[in-house]
């Protein structure tokens, strides 16, 4: 009897236990468990057909869709590795992960197979299965479904690689977390008990699955615990409106600016979102302010906190603990350990609670290591911790506020400034539709702060009063010496986070910050 403990038997379990049960809707396809696991069948086994197997890295790049979802099953029930690509990449960001993961394979939507295809083109000659989800990139999609309906049962263990997540690369060359069949499993496990998911789950899933947080902590969740997914492509408030009360969606995550527009609409109090049970925000900051807009409009937003090398699931707060602390992301998760350390300290020496550090966590969910990269494994697992970058606080009571990146944090005269403290300030403004704050060079000071602000229309705002607000709440060191009215939004990430390293260049010179203010 061959040994598996991988994520595809999840497929297998639930096409026993609930064969006719909804598990995918994609547009008007609807998907019930029986056939996903068929259709799974046949496309691992089309794929051991054409010499991939266990250990082989498949990169996937395309729409949110059903199809992506069984080439990531179908390498579950292969061993093989899914290496989700950004479809926002150039082609040599492309070519750079595909020749580092060592892809046997890589799939690509009609949309972005010419991108692809350069990356591939570019790279020293290997011999890569190119596919295509239509003609024109090598074989097509549909011709991978074998006849051959017969399970693969490949012996797949938990400490097998499922995944290999390349980071954002906002720092330098991307690094590719490997997160295993057990990472994977151990963040299902725990989500599914303490958010109450199970069977009962019908999750909205916009956002592209290519980001670790869809894909792992969204929908390998769903799956896991025999939910339904619901796929869409795009992100915006009023779909999701209609999709939540049409298909009665109890779980939904979305960046903090979708959220405040589905309350914004004005035909917000028609639709009804009484079925939504779990609403969870992240990728950005939040306000105490937007939590209780959400709460008063019948919303139960919570903040989460995870990072890709966690299988991006790290601590977990309930509703109630999320109105005590609204500036918190809440505590360890079941399995989870978090501490904040001396982020100047090469060694893990805790600081006092209260204090600001790097947060440190440890569990289960935590990666294997990067691919192919030792010295950045060593540098970012430390017996067993994993440094993320992160500064944040505990409170007696263990519940964690982040303060901000430690790339993002500089010193103003001596003392370190965060501007996750500036900006909590700023959103409390009417009028500030977005915020970002970034150290600029200062001749007196070292640094000093610039707030970068995208206003909302008509928001008549003026740089002074903006200053003259932050008086009240802020020490002198962290006053913005700039403020900067953008009229476009700022430049985000695919997971909706700001991208200050961007910023930062974009302002680079002192002339674009206007005039300093005192």
């Amino acid at each position: 009897m061959t040994s598996r403990e991988g994520l595809g038997d999840f497929a297998r379990f639930w096409a026993r236990a609930c064969p006719g049960g909804e598990a995918i809707i994609d547009g008007d396809v609807v998907t019930t468990w029986a056939e996903l696991d068929e259709r799974t069948n046949r496309l691992a086994n089309g794929l051991r057909q054409r010499g991939i197997g266990k250990g082989d890295r498949v990169g996937l790049i395309a729409p949110n869709c059903r199809e992506y979802l069984e080439i990531v099953i179908a390498g579950f029930k292969l061993g093989a590795i899914t290496v989700p690509l950004n479809h926002r990449l150039t082609a040599g960001e492309l070519g750079y992960i595909i020749g580092h993961s060592g892809c046997s394979a890589v799939i690509a939507h009609a949309t972005f197979a010419e991108t692809t295809a350069k990356a591939l083109d570019d790279l020293p000659a290997r011999d890569v299965v190119r596919v295509g989800f239509e003609p024109g990139f090598g074989e097509v999609l549909q011709a991978l479904y074998s006849d051959d309906v017969a399970d693969s049962d490949v012996a797949v263990e938990s400490d097998d690689v499922a995944f290999i997540c390349y980071t954002s690369g906002t720092t330098g060359r991307p690094k590719g977390a490997m997160l295993t069949h057990g990472n994977v499993l151990a963040t299902a496990h725990y989500r599914n008990i303490a958010d109450d998911l199970g069977q009962t789950a019908r999750l909205y899933l916009p956002a592209p699955l290519a980001f670790t947080g869809t894909l792992v902590m969204l929908w390998a969740v769903t799956y896991v615990g025999g939910g339904l997914t619901v796929l869409d492509t795009v992100s915006d408030a009023r779909r999701s409106l209609e999709v939540v009360e049409r298909h009665r969606i109890t779980h939904f995550t979305a960046v903090p600016v979708i959220w405040e527009g589905m309350r914004r609409d004005p035909d917000f109090a028609r639709f009804d979102l009484s079925c939504l049970r779990t609403c969870l925000t992240g990728g950005a900051a939040v306000s105490e302010a937007f939590l209780e807009s959400m709460w008063a409009a019948g919303l139960p937003v919570r903040n989460a906190y995870g990072l890709t090398e966690g299988a991006s699931s790290t601590t977990w707060q309930s509703l109630d603990d999320c109105r005590h602390r609204p500036g918190s992301v809440g505590r360890a998760g079941i399995h989870n350990r978090i501490r904040v350390v001396d982020h100047a300290c090469a060694e893990l020496v805790d600081v006092p609670a209260g204090d600001v550090g790097e947060v440190v966590v440890k569990g289960p969910e935590v990666m294997l290591g990067y691919w192919e990269d030792p010295a950045a494994t060593t540098a970012t697992l430390v017996d067993g911790w994993l440094r993320t970058g992160d500064l944040g606080r505990l409170d007696k009571e263990g519940f964690l506020f982040i303060v901000g990146r430690s790339k993002d944090m500089f010193i103003s005269g001596g003392i370190n400034v965060y501007p996750a403290e500036i900006e909590g300030v700023l959103e409390q403004i009417p009028g500030v539709a977005e915020c970002a704050v970034i150290g600029v060079g200062d001749e007196k000071w070292g640094e000093t702060a610039a707030a970068i602000i995208h206003p909302a229309a008509d928001a008549g705002l003026e740089p002074a009063a903006i200053r003259e607000h932050c008086k009240t709440h802020l020490a002198d060191y962290k006053l913005p010496r700039y403020v900067v009215l953008r009229p476009s939004p700022l430049p985000r990430n695919m997971s909706g986070k700001v991208l200050k390293w961007q910023l930062a260049e974009e302002y680079s010179d002192p002339a674009s910050l206007g005039p300093p203010l005192r």
